[in-house]
């Protein structure tokens, strides 16, 4: 099982030795190499299953198995463990949990709320669970909504493998306490961090004894989680072969693509990228860049490709990042981050060994049109004034983020179906100075004003006195 790598099939039997097998009718998740999490039938009924194979097979299945005893003993629900066993003949080890059917994990719940209150729930639920974790001296290191599960009116924790018990036997620390609390509201976006004022008491009421443990801190904490999480996911998955992406790497070639292409497809624009942009229809042409709607792997995409204006200019950046590879980076930190934009699928350099040459971004195609068309021809109605509305929330969402974009001109704003994405993302920059930070900001709404100051729209994109210094 180890060998087959991403090729498994949807269903298969699995034989566990002893005359016990599974009948695997759903895979959830699978890591090659080390784990395979699906759903299956055992005895006649529906069991979730955890194998476990690969060099540490059997440290890892002793990790889930260590961690689900520490949520019973904490007094947390968690699917029930019915079977484990190793079998080092095939360096396979499983762990069978009973399947919680029509489940709902907290995430969806929190994403359907539509009502403060029903916002407010959820961080109660979570936190809840959260306190009574520590108050046990349990704590789970993965600690995220999708971790809780909702069914028949009670909430489970699952992922016992990233749950770990203290030695201190009156509760996690403060310290620890800090940590742990603040890598839950990390995995939240920026522009809801307001939440923390409002639901931080769920948790210190439901410690069971004097916690010092100023939210402050906690805010603090926050944002050092959330960068750490950030530059994990950006260092760590968007530039190597992953569960999401695959890549191409040679002496001529620098490829990472998402794994809804197949690999011969993907050979095949590479080694004539131009001839997709001759083939399709050039929506924009300029120096720096050519921009063309192709047919790629039987579907529309949006190619673009960054000319280099003179043989200096290629010299000047033939070692460094290539613009499609900042855009790549860029388009991945606004999806992190929860701003909307075309999806970034495949990103292409051609290299001499360490010199880059030419480079081009693959993304989504998405119907729409530019923001200087959109209020060019209607600046006037509710509508509009709503849309603007729409537009000055993404703009501030960014810069909450912590990014700019750095050409924030109304033909780098796409409207689709009602809703406002930002394109054109190799300008745009992730700025940790907070007065960098702020000269950058007045520079987006300064360049965003000098086109649609004079709109119909402008008392709702330009709302605040912040949005118009450094005109």
């Amino acid at each position: 099982m180890a060998s087959c790598g991403r090729s498994l099939p949807a269903q298969f039997v699995v034989s566990l030795g002893g005359g016990t097998t599974l009948s695997v009718t759903q895979i959830l998740r699978l890591l090659p190499g080390k784990r395979l999490t699906c759903r299956a039938k055992y005895e006649g009924r529906m069991v979730l299953v955890k194998l476990f194979f690969g060099s540490a097979y059997s440290r890892h299945c002793s990790r889930e198995i260590e961690g689900v005893g520490y949520i019973e003993k904490a007094g947390v629900n968690t699917p029930r463990l019915i079977l484990s066993a190793e079998d080092p003949s095939q360096q396979l080890a499983f762990a069978l949990f009973e399947f919680l059917q029509q489940a709902e994990t907290l995430q969806n719940r929190w994403l359907d709320a539509t009502t403060e209150q029903a916002k407010k729930d959820v961080f109660k639920q979570a936190l809840g669970a959260i306190a009574q974790l520590h108050n046990h001296s349990v704590y789970q290191k993965d600690i995220h909504l999708n971790n809780f599960l909702l069914c028949d009116g009670r909430l489970y924790l699952i992922d016992g493998g990233q749950v770990f018990q203290e030695k201190a036997k009156d509760g996690v620390g403060g310290k620890e306490s800090t940590t742990n609390v603040a890598l839950f509201f990390a995995q939240f976006f920026p522009w809801e961090d307001s939440w923390l004022d409002v639901v931080f008491n769920y948790y210190l009421e439901a410690r069971n004894r004097s916690l010092e443990m100023p939210i402050q801190e906690v805010k603090n904490k926050v944002i050092e989680q959330r960068e750490r999480r950030e530059r994990k996911y950006i260092d760590n998955k968007i530039f190597r072969r992953c569960s999401e992406f695959n890549t191409i790497k040679n002496w001529s070639s620098y490829c990472v693509f998402s794994r809804i292409f197949d690999e011969k497809d993907v050979e095949e624009l590479i080694n004539n990228p131009d001839r997709f942009i001759e083939r399709g229809s050039v929506l924009k042409s300029g120096r720096s860049a050519t921009v063309a709607k192709i047919d790629f792997a039987g579907r529309t995409y949006i190619i673009k490709r960054y000319n280099k204006k003179s043989t200096s200019h290629r010299l000047a950046r033939s070692l460094l990042d290539s613009r499609a590879v900042v855009s790549w980076r860029n388009g991945h930190l606004l999806t992190f981050n929860g701003i909307p934009t075309a999806a970034p699928l495949l990103v292409f350099e051609q290299r001499f060994g360490v010199m880059r040459a030419g480079s081009y971004i693959v993304t989504e195609y998405i119907e729409g049109e530019h923001a200087a068309n959109y209020f060019s021809r209607d600046d006037q109605s509710d509508d509009a004034l709503r849309m603007a509305e729409k537009v000055s929330n993404l703009i501030t969402k960014l810069h909450q983020s912590g990014m700019t974009h750095g050409d924030l001109k109304p033909h780098n704003i796409l409207i689709s179906k009602g809703s406002p994405l930002l394109i054109d993302l190799d300008g745009m920059k992730k700025n940790k100075n907070k007065r960098r930070q702020e000269r950058f900001i007045k520079k987006d709404w300064s360049r965003l004003k000098k086109d649609l100051a004079q709109s119909g729209v402008a008392s709702a994109l330009f709302t605040t006195q912040e949005n118009f210094e450094g005109n």
